[in-house]
C-alpha cells in the first residue's frame, strides 16, 4: 500500500510540463521556481515575485539588454543637448509585467536625482514591446522586475 501511495505522488507531483518542453517553447532561458508571492486580498492585484513561468522579453535575455543599450544612449545624447549635469548617474526601475503582456513602472530611483533621466528611463519603458507574461498554475500573472541602469554623462 505504501508503494502505491509513493507512485501515486510520484505521478501526480510532476510538473505539467517537461524541461525539454519549456525549453524549446522559452528557447532555455526559463526558470521553474514557485514560491514567495506578494499579494493584497484582491486576485487581480497580486504581484508576483516568483512564478513558475516568468515574464520574459519576446526575443530574450540578450535582446532586451541590446534594447535598453540603444535607448540609454540616445538619453545620454539627450541629456547633453539638455545641459543635464555631467556625472555619473544610477538608476533602479522596479516595474511590473502585466497580464496583457505591458510594462508598468513600479518604483524610479535616481542617484544622484535628476528629473529629466527619469522623465526620459519611463519614456523607453512604455515603448518597449510586450513581453510574454509570467504564468501561475495555468493562469497569466503579474510579475516584479527589477532593472539597474547606469549613466555616464560626459
Amino acid at each position: 500500500m505504501k508503494f502505491l501511495i509513493i507512485i501515486l505522488f510520484l505521478f501526480f507531483s510532476k510538473p505539467l510540463f517537461s524541461q525539454s518542453l519549456k525549453d524549446s517553447l522559452f528557447g532555455g532561458k526559463l526558470k521553474v521556481d514557485t514560491g514567495v508571492v506578494v499579494s493584497s486580498q484582491k486576485e487581480e492585484k497580486r504581484v508576483n515575485v516568483k512564478s513558475e513561468f516568468e515574464s520574459v522579453f519576446p526575443a530574450g535575455e540578450q535582446a532586451w539588454r541590446e534594447f535598453l543599450s540603444l535607448n540609454m544612449d540616445k538619453i545620454v545624447e539627450l541629456a547633453l543637448k539638455n545641459q543635464v549635469p555631467k556625472g555619473k548617474y544610477e538608476l533602479l526601475v522596479s516595474f511590473i509585467t502585466n497580464i496583457d503582456s505591458t510594462l508598468s513602472i513600479y518604483e524610479l530611483k535616481c542617484i544622484p536625482y535628476n528629473s529629466y533621466i527619469e522623465k526620459e528611463v519611463i519614456k523607453v519603458f512604455e515603448k518597449s514591446p510586450n513581453w510574454y507574461p509570467a504564468s501561475q498554475n495555468g493562469k497569466y500573472v503579474k510579475y516584479f522586475h527589477k532593472q539597474p541602469l547606469t549613466f555616464n554623462v560626459q
